[in-house]
C-alpha cells in the first residue's frame, strides 16, 4: 500500500483535472462585435448545477502600448452587481475557461483585423476567496498560477491586488 500526504494528493488531482485535456463544459460563442471600437467577444457555458456562465473578453487600449485583451468571467445566474463566488468549487467551470481562451487564440482572433490579430497579452480578474476567519486565502490564485503553468504559459505574474484583494493575472500567449 501507497502512504501519501495530503499535498502530493492535492496535487495530483489537480494534475488530472487540470490537464491539457480534461474534460470542460460545452460552451458557445454567443455574443462578438467587432468594428466600431474595440473588439468584445462573449462566450456562455452551464454547469452540472444549472448555472450560466458568461466569459467575457474584450480589448482594451493603451495610449502607451498596442493594448491587452481582459478576460472576466462571473455566474450570471447568481443575483449581484458584482463578480460572486458560487461555492460549488466546480474545477470544470476552470477548464471550461481555459478551453475557451484557447478557442479564441486558435479560432477567434487570427480573423480579427489588424492590429487585432496580434494582441497576445492578456489581463484576467479573478475574485479571492476568505478563509473562515476572514483573511485571504491564497489557494485560487496557485490554482490558476499552477494553470497556466499546465497551459504552457511560461512567465505569467499571478498577483493579489492589495487594495481589492482580488487576483490578476497578466500573460503572454504565443
Amino acid at each position: 500500500m501507497v502512504k501519501l500526504s495530503r499535498r502530493k494528493l492535492r496535487r495530483l488531482i489537480l494534475t488530472e483535472i487540470l490537464d491539457k485535456d480534461a474534460d470542460y463544459y460545452e460552451y458557445e460563442l454567443a455574443y462578438e462585435e467587432v468594428g466600431f471600437g474595440d473588439p468584445l467577444f462573449e462566450y456562455e457555458f452551464f454547469t452540472k448545477d444549472g448555472l450560466l456562465y458568461l466569459l467575457k473578453i474584450e480589448f482594451n487600449s493603451s495610449d502607451s502600448s498596442i493594448g491587452e485583451w481582459s478576460i472576466e468571467f462571473d455566474a450570471s445566474d447568481i443575483p449581484s452587481d458584482t463578480f460572486r463566488l458560487t461555492g460549488s468549487f466546480d474545477l470544470k467551470v476552470l477548464s471550461t475557461v481555459t478551453q475557451i481562451i484557447k478557442d479564441f487564440v486558435r479560432r477567434v482572433r487570427p480573423r480579427l483585423p489588424d492590429p487585432f490579430n496580434s494582441v497576445n497579452n492578456f489581463t484576467c480578474i479573478a475574485r479571492q476567496e476568505k478563509t473562515p476567519d476572514g483573511r485571504p486565502d491564497y489557494r485560487r490564485a496557485r490554482i490558476y498560477a499552477y494553470i497556466l503553468r499546465k497551459q504552457g504559459i511560461d512567465g505569467a505574474e499571478v498577483n493579489m491586488n492589495q487594495s481589492t484583494g482580488d487576483i490578476v493575472m497578466n500573460f503572454v500567449i504565443p
